[in-house]
């Protein structure tokens, strides 16, 4: 039997206090491959990317070079989705250095990869499939069409490493997060022209090539701390991004819509109904049909958000006759 001196010694004291303590840099050698990515993305003109950032409240945005260096490398690692790569961005050294110790969450991460895909496959003719998600709830149209896809161990311990990150969910009810780990997931395949009816608080999604018409049914929910806001995010004719806003009224009424970026107010939607249901008639001057459309009705309860972002296809030339009998364009839920 082996003696406690046969086995090596360790070669970091993991308590060990250091006089200079090495800087994140010094961790990373100087022939490794992600140094060489940064500083290809550093050659390259970013200030078309940069001008869409609004500049306005908030903490100031992580810059667009750093995301997409997070994606372009996540890729060279065979990372594929966005919780493997957000777990990264807080424990490997290598993402760590690339992100400039910031941290986004997978949420930043899914939507700004759509967009990019989006913006990217605008001019090209290779077929596209879009896969429709679920996160939370029990909406029945997405599961009885959605197909199961079995997980493996390893898939299950990177899920619970993610849902580890989320120290004040874990705190209101951890055995409720770590169960989510352990679910298969679920995804639908839609079909490029394909309608369907969308759960939640967003009933109906109707796309025209100059309005965008929503069908609205609200729950009463107590401890409400501000008014529904709808937003839509999409690109105008130069591909630039734009967002608007407009808070929901309790009755039928017009009511501004404004620019997020400059809260430059723009025109006027129209809403039909009252505090619980109702239609909005909202005007798409300056979105491109050619583009998809992002909505969004954020409803926040404390600090939780009751809904992610829904995705509406761009309006292409043989769809432009065929929308106006459509109930509902296809929708994706971003996580």
């Amino acid at each position: 039997m082996a003696t406690a001196d046969y086995w090596a010694e360790p070669k970091v004291v993991r308590e060990q206090i250091v006089l200079f303590a090495p800087s994140l840099d010094s961790m990373i050698p100087d022939d490794h491959e992600v140094r060489l990515l940064d500083e290809t993305l550093r050659t390259l003109d970013w200030s078309e990317w940069e001008a869409d950032y609004p500049r306005l409240r908030g903490q100031p945005p992580i810059h667009p070079r750093v995301l997409a260096g997070l994606w372009l490398y996540a890729m060279m690692r065979r990372i594929r989705t966005s919780r493997p790569l957000e777990y990264a961005c807080g424990h490997n050294i290598d993402f760590l250095w690339l992100a400039e110790g910031h941290t986004p969450d997978h949420s930043a991460l899914a939507v700004i990869l759509r967009i990019v895909l989006g913006q990217l496959n605008h001019d090209s003719d290779l077929p596209k499939s879009i896969w429709a998600y679920n996160v939370h709830g029990k909406s029945a149209a997405f599961f009885d069409r959605a197909e199961k896809f079995c997980q493996s161990t390893t898939e299950t311990r990177i899920k619970e490493r993610a849902i580890g990150c989320h120290k004040t969910q874990l705190k209101l009810s951890r055995r409720r997060f770590l169960g989510y780990a352990a679910r298969p997931e679920f995804f639908l395949k839609l079909e490029p022209r394909e309608s369907s009816v969308v759960d939640g608080a967003v009933q109906r999604i109707s796309r025209q090539s100059d309005m965008l018409r929503l069908k609205l049914v609200l729950s009463a929910k107590p401890m409400r701390l501000t008014r529904a806001t709808l937003f839509v995010l999409g690109s105008d004719v130069t591909g630039r991004v734009r967002c608007l806003r407009t808070l929901v009224p309790v009755h039928s009424s017009a009511v501004e819509v404004f620019d997020c970026s400059t809260s430059e107010r723009l025109h006027l939607a129209q809403y039909h109904g009252d505090a619980f249901a109702g239609e909005f008639a909202l005007p798409l001057d300056v979105f491109s049909p050619a583009h998809a459309l992002f909505v969004k009705l954020e409803r926040r309860s404390w600090f939780f958000d009751e809904a992610g972002w829904l995705e509406t296809p761009a309006v292409t030339k043989p769809m432009l006759t065929a929308m106006s009998t459509t109930r509902c364009t296809a929708a994706e839920v971003l996580s």
